[in-house]
């Protein structure tokens, strides 16, 4: 392991997951705004929220022993990363998003979305959002096999749908809906980016408009 991949080993860079269903660290959006549960029966000895107007950074200084959790509730922040052993530093941006793929697992097109992806899973890891693999519920399939799973995106959820997709999202290719079917939002749920049907360098455009 290199020592820039051990440093950043030292960090977890994470989002809530969207639901409010389980216990423990959550969030979801709803009428009345957003619901961010960023700690759950955990001990605190401080808690506070600060913004930070564009041109601004706060932060440079360290601590000799502290863990320290951040939550973005808007926007998004480059956030400076600095190994006070080795003095090395790494950037990353922290926001919000979600990529959702509608899929069809056993054909090829979306067998070259599964083989585009890997290829760019350390990228994918750093932007940190999630990836929803939806698929129609009368479709068979048995789900990711273990080796696939550690070859994509690390925050990955799956899930059925067979209305949403045909009755939400016709605007977008007035031709027809075609799978895979891909559309990138942000944090408000804004489409930012959409794909219908396979493309090549569908990966790098999801990463692109992503950052």
């Amino acid at each position: 392991m290199s020592h820039q991949e051990s440093f950043m080993d030292k960090v977890i860079i994470e989002r809530l997951p969207d639901t409010r269903e389980i216990p423990g660290a959550k969030r979801w959006e709803e009428e009345r705004g957003e619901f961010a549960q960023i700690s759950y029966q955990e001990a605190m000895n401080h808690l506070a929220a600060f913004q930070i107007r564009k041109g601004f950074s706060r932060g440079n200084h360290y601590h000799e022993d502290k863990e320290e959790i951040f939550y973005v509730f808007q926007g998004k922040i480059k956030a400076l990363f600095l190994d006070m052993d080795t003095l090395q530093k790494q950037e990353r941006i922290l926001e919000k998003g979600i990529v959702i793929l509608w899929v069809e697992p056993e054909k090829e097109p979306t067998r070259h979305i599964f083989n585009d992806l890997p290829r760019l899973k350390p990228e994918l890891d750093e932007w940190g959002g999630y990836f929803l693999f939806l698929t129609d519920p009368a479709i068979k399939w048995d789900g990711f096999k273990k080796e696939e799973l550690e070859s994509l995106p690390a925050n990955l959820l799956c899930g059925y749908d067979n209305k949403l997709l045909y009755s939400d999202f016709k605007s977008i290719d007035p031709s027809g809906i075609r799978l895979p079917f891909v559309i990138l939002t942000d944090r408000k749920g804004n489409i930012i980016y959409a794909s219908s049907g396979y493309r090549i360098g569908i990966g790098e455009q999801i990463l692109r408009f992503a950052r």
